[in-house]
């Protein structure tokens, strides 16, 4: 599924990253029902370099988004993430190619032993 660079930038928002602020992550391109959920955690490393937040969701039961960005010192944005249920056994790794992400298919328990 296709996700929007600039809908993965919004996540941290300086207003979007307080503890149970709402989050919702269109994905595939509106096609499939937006992620949402209710920030759990936020992280930041290296002055601010690498974030991380955990959203919980409230759209998807026991569906967990873990997403970090990483800023390289050209300002260049990267992403990286995983949406896992261990209710429903999904799970979701998000990756880039040609400056555009997708979330792809992975199996659980495999993602789980890496």
């Amino acid at each position: 599924m296709q996700v929007d660079k600039q809908d993965l930038l919004n996540i941290f928002s300086a207003t979007s990253t307080q503890k149970n602020q709402e989050v919702k992550l269109t994905l595939a391109t509106g096609k499939a029902l937006p992620f949402t959920g209710k920030m759990e955690d936020v992280y930041s490393e290296n002055n601010g370099q690498v974030r991380t937040v955990n959203v919980q969701s409230t759209n998807f039961k026991g569906a967990m988004l873990i997403l970090s960005s990483v800023t390289d010192t050209d300002g260049t944005v990267s992403f990286v993430g995983r949406i896992f249920s261990y209710q429903h056994g999904d799970a979701f790794e998000l990756q880039e190619k040609n400056n555009q992400y997708f979330w792809v298919k992975k199996n659980l328990h495999e993602m789980i032993t890496e």
